[in-house]
């Protein structure tokens, strides 16, 4: 997770099989949630846009749109492919 670079946008995206994906580089919920909690304390939060298969089970993409919320991250859009 220290390879993360925090921008202005934070892309999350889950694999059919469940996994996670920040900025392109697999990790879990516990690091995303991480650095979505020191960027929102920056000047400008940046957006999150989460990114799902139409065929991913709505716990997982829940999942991520609850540690938005919860890190105070309030501008997120979804995404299908």
């Amino acid at each position: 997770a220290g390879s993360n670079k925090i921008t202005n946008q934070l892309i999350v995206s889950v694999s059919n099989e469940g996994e996670f994906y920040l900025n392109g580089n697999k990790d879990n919920l516990s690091e995303i949630g991480k650095v979505m909690r020191r960027a929102s304390d920056l000047p400008q939060k940046p957006s999150v846009l989460v990114v799902a298969d139409e065929n991913v089970a709505l716990k997982h993409v829940t999942s991520v749109v609850d540690l938005c919320r919860n890190s105070g991250l309030d501008d997120f859009r979804l995404q299908s492919r």
